[in-house]
Formats: C-alpha cells, structure tokens, sequence
C-alpha cells in the first residue's frame, strides 16, 4: 500500500505541473483553440468543424496592416487581402465590412457552410477570425505565425514540453511494469483480441479469479498435489459453493501461443459427453506471468496409467474391458459425435481418468486438432503428441487422420491385457516396443505368456478368451496401414459383444471337463507345462464351471511350482491357496 501511495502521490504531482505549464501557456500547444466566442463557439465545436481560429494580430502582420498594397479586390461585402505567412505560405483574407453581416449568425452560416462543402471547384475555407473591436475576416488557404524569433522560441518551448511528456509516460510505464502501481493493470481473461472471441462464441464457462485458485490449493501446495505432466501439474481444489475441483496450471512453455489455450478452452465447452472430461472455467490472469488455468471436474479414482503401472490396486478383466468401452465411446464421438470431426493426437493412458465408479472419461485436449471435411482424407498437421503412442504413419507422413488415434488406442489394449509400460527397457531386449512384444503370442492365441500376473490373483476368474480378443483387437488397431485400421465406434462395437458374450456364457453356467484335474503328491501330467506338486482333496462338493471349463477346488503347493510364461513367475516361491469356490 505504500508503493501504491507514493504512485498516487507522484501522479498527482505530474498533473499538477501540467496545469501549470498549460495556464502559464509554457505548452501553447495544448491550449484551447478560440473560434467565435461563447455559445456561438460551443455550438461550431459541436458541428465538429475542421478549422483554424485566427488571431487578429497574426493577420495585421500577414497583410503589412490590411495596407492597400495586399488588396487584392473589393466587393459589397468586403475587401480581399493577400496574406503571408512564413510557414503556411500565401493566403487570402476576406475581411467584411462592418455593415455586412447583420448578425453573428450569419457570419457562422458562412462559416458552417464553407467547412461542411469540398470540391475542387469550390473555394477552401482555411479559417476565421472574429474579435468584438474588428470586423471578422475570413482566411482562404492556410494560418500565421508571426515574426521568426518568436515562432522559434514557441517550438523549442513545444518541443520541450514534449520531450517532458514522453518522459512521464515512459516513467508511469515503468512502475506499471515493475507493479509500483498495480491498481492501474487492467484485468484480463485470454488477452485482447481472444478473450473478445471466446466472449463472442458465447462459452458457458466461469472465468475463476487467480486468488480463488490459490485459495483452493492453498497457493497450489504439494499437498493439493494430484499429478503432473508435461504440459503441467493438477490440484485438487476445494471451493465453498462448487466443492471439489481439478485444476490443471500449465507449464509457462506449454502453450505455444493463446490460440492453443483457447483451442482447449472453446473445444471443451462445446463438446458433452459422459466419457469426456468436463470443464467447468478457465483462468488466465496477465500478472501471474501469463498462467493459464483450466478447472476440470473433479474424478477421484485417478488415471488409467496408474493401475496400468501398478502405484494403485490392480483392475479386473472386466474393469479393464469397461473402461476401454467408455474411453472409445468418448473418442468416437469426437470423431463422428462432432462435425467437424475432432483428432485429439495424444490418446495415453494418463489421459484416460476414472470417475467414482470407474467409468472412463477421455482428458487433456490440448493437442487437438480439427479433422478432415468434404472430401478430405487427412490434415496435413506438424507431428505432436507422446512417444510410444504416436502413429508410424502419421509420423512419416504428417497425414493426420483419426485413424492415428485408433492406433494409439490399439496400444492402450495391449496394456490392459499385459500391464506393461509401452516401451520396457528393463527385458533384455533393450527399448523394445509393446507391439513387438505382444504380437507373437497373440498371433499364436497364447495370450497367458503376455497377461498381466494380478488377473490370476483376483476373486474374479479372469476370462482369457475376452482378454485374447481384446489382445487382437490392439494389433488390429495398430496395423501399418491406417486405411485398414478399424474405426473407434467399430471398437467399442467388438469390445462390448466381447463383454455381452463372456456375460451371456456366464449366465448359463454348464459343467463340463475340469482344466485341472485332482491329482496327487505322486503324479504328474507327462504334458503338463509345470512341475511341482498339486495336493489332492476332497473335491465332491466344490465343482464349477466358468466359460465351458470345468474346475474343483484345489491346494496348490507353490514352493515347487514352476511357469513357463515369464510374466507368470512372480507366483514362484510362494505358498498361496486359490480356492475356486470364490472364483
């Protein structure tokens, strides 16, 4: 408050000595010009007319006197001079007779009439000049000066004054930039020209004051800390009237330009859907180093990418099948939901967020881009997006279609079959590509050498023909040529009669032959895939079937038990009991 007092002070003291340097007529300049006196100058003011007021004085010099050496001609009205100036160069001066104009209303008609009317065959009416003690003048052409010396010592006045002027304003700059005085910074949204925009396409969004956002997050604390990305971090947020909210404050770098910051903004509160982030206001204020802010609502259970990689509990196999469901349902609509059709260019797991029952809702639209329209097969586009997720052919191409997100989202299959990062570099096989690493045994419908060890640990029996086909379903998704890709509403078609089948099997229940079959300390299968020991029990009562395969309830002895599947082996040296009657 002390700085802001001091400005004020400061300001005040400037103004007061531009006053006094326009009453001691130090700025000429600025000094109002004097056209016919009282009412009659208030009302040509009003008319907004474009010209000089003369003084007397000035045109005494110009015509040596009105002597009758500058006579040009005299008329009924009144005698015509030939003036000179020494800037303004030769004018002619009509000065009326005293009898001539019966009123001063009559000399401003002439006045209005001559200012109001340009053409080239019609005199120019430069000015006018009317003193109580002379008869008004009219001047044809162009103003005076007076003598050298003194129009000299005029400019050099004008022109310090003007040096002075611009000194304070580069000051008053200065400190509005330094925030000496931050009283005197406007308050903005998205800058100029796009806030403007966005007002235009009318957004039902809130626009959030910074200091609301750092109240929230307790000035954005790691303890308000949900998660970050490249482009920024997310807070949870805590408001009085909306509850909780997620606030995403981007990096200063993450937006190139406030185009892509609006491009988020616009797209998000146009498009509905129960699979795609909602955004509920945005924040952008100009002295907090251009932060731009999006707040999103709130989805507590975190991002797909964290039970992919294991930092939370692992999902069922329906789950996974569920939650692939609803995020290709929220990417299909932004490919044919929307016209024109909308290519979100960073499909990935940590854009996939889980709400309170797990339902999938696609985020992060900062890449987007509009798809093509007509006849259009792609957009030529410069190559954005994630590594590992990002369509071989668009990247060779820069030929963008929404074929580029099926391929990402082909990936994202083969994750929550095999939990498995995208690229590994821990195998041995260094930086080796998930599509590499899956495809032989999906090829071969071996999909237990790939599947993720925490499906076989569940109460829920995991269903490897689902998981199978959700494992080719990925590779389709990821072929070479994107023209043979499957479309988004294709997948979320195969996914969900994958899921009915698996439901509508599971309802009609049916014994059959066990896989596994009771056995003894001393027997062994002669084909069987593991070595060990399977203790024997009474089974009588405890006999079920899942998906046409029967299975009793067993004791299995891990402590010699081997598998073949390497991602099976973390079962290895431990003693667990599975018992298919919770299955």
């Amino acid at each position: 408050m002390s700085l802001e007092f001091i400005a004020g002070i400061f300001s005040a003291m400037v103004v007061a000595l531009l006053y006094w340097l326009f009453r001691k007529k130090v700025i000429p300049f600025l000094k109002q010009r004097k056209t016919l006196k009282g009412r009659e100058h208030k009302s040509l003011e009003h008319d907004a007319i474009s010209l000089r007021c003369f003084d007397f004085k000035e045109l005494e010099k110009a015509t040596a006197n009105f002597s009758q050496d500058c006579l040009l001609g005299s008329g009924a009205f009144g005698n015509v001079y030939k003036g000179t100036f020494e800037l303004e160069g030769t004018l002619a001066i009509k000065r009326a007779h005293f009898e001539s104009f019966t009123s001063v209303d009559e000399f401003r008609n002439e006045v209005r009439l001559l200012s109001a009317v340009r053409h080239r065959n019609l005199i120019g009416l430069v000015g006018y000049c009317e003193e109580p003690e002379t008869s008004p003048p009219e001047i044809f052409s162009q103003p005076p000066l007076g003598n050298r010396s003194r129009f000299v010592r005029k400019m050099s006045l004008e022109f310090i004054a003007g040096i002075f002027s611009a000194m304070v304003v580069a000051l008053l700059y200065w400190l509005f930039r330094k925030k000496v005085i931050p009283f005197l910074k406007q308050r903005k949204t998205l800058k100029g020209r796009e806030h403007k925009s966005l007002e235009h396409d009318a957004i039902s969004l809130r626009c959030f004051d910074f200091k609301e956002l750092e109240k929230a997050t307790a000035n954005f604390s790691q303890d308000c800390l949900l998660g970050s990305g490249a482009f920024g971090n997310v807070y949870k947020g805590t408001f009085e009237l909306e509850g909780t909210l997620a606030i995403k404050r981007a990096h200063f770098e993450s937006f190139t330009s406030v185009d892509e910051f609006r491009n988020e903004v616009r797209l998000l509160s146009a498009v509905r859907h129960r699979n795609l982030i909602g955004l509920v206001g945005y924040c952008e204020e100009p002295e907090q180093d251009g932060a731009k802010i999006l707040v999103y609502e709130y989805v507590p259970n975190g991002s797909l990418l964290e039970y992919i990689m294991g930092s939370r509990m692992s999902l069922t196999w329906r789950r996974r099948v569920k939650i692939a469901i609803g995020a290709a349902r929220g990417i299909a609509y932004l490919h044919e939901g929307v016209k024109p059709s909308i290519i979100h260019r960073d499909i990935k797991p940590s854009n996939i967020l889980l709400g309170e029952g797990f339902e999938a809702k696609v985020s992060d639209f900062g890449l987007v881009k509009s798809g093509p329209t007509g006849d259009q097969s792609h957009v030529s586009s410069q190559i954005k997006g994630t590594p590992g997720y990002l369509d071989p052919a668009y990247c060779s191409s820069f030929h963008l279609t929404k074929f580029s997100d099926v391929y990402s989202f082909g990936v994202i299959l083969l994750q929550l079959v095999s939990a498995r990062p995208v690229v590994d570099s821990t195998e041995k096989q260094s930086n080796q590509h998930i599509i590499d690493w899956a495809r032989p045994s999906i090829e071969k419908g071996s999909v237990e050498e790939i599947i993720d060890a925490n499906l076989l640990c569940q109460s829920e029996p995991c269903n490897m023909e689902v998981m199978l086909k959700m494992g080719q379903l990925g590779l389709r998704c990821v072929v070479e040529e994107p023209k043979h890709r499957p479309t988004m509403t294709q997948v979320c078609q195969e996914l969900e009669r994958a899921l009915s089948s698996a439901d509508s099997f599971n309802s009609n229940k049916q014994f059959s032959k066990g896989f596994f079959t009771p056995i003894g300390l001393s027997q062994q299968s002669p084909k069987s895939e593991t070595r060990g020991s399977v203790e024997s029990n009474d089974y009588s009562q405890s006999f079920v079937s899942i998906d046409g395969v029967g299975f009793q309830k067993f004791h299995v002895d891990m402590d010699s038990f081997s598998f073949k599947s390497t991602n099976l082996r973390c079962l290895e040296n431990n003693s667990i009991s599975i018992d298919m009657n919770r299955m």
